[in-house]
């Protein structure tokens, strides 16, 4: 990702990362949340 060139700081570029991948972590929990209830609706 482009977006962590912008932080000089060491401590920032590490934080966002870790919030990046937490929020792509979610992201995922949720599509999997997502299909196991269209199957039980199925």
């Amino acid at each position: 990702m482009q977006t962590i060139a912008f932080f000089k700081d060491e401590d920032l570029k590490e934080t966002f990362a870790n919030q990046t991948s937490i929020i792509q972590t979610l992201y995922h929990a949720q599509l999997e949340v997502s299909k196991i209830n269209e199957n039980l609706h199925n």
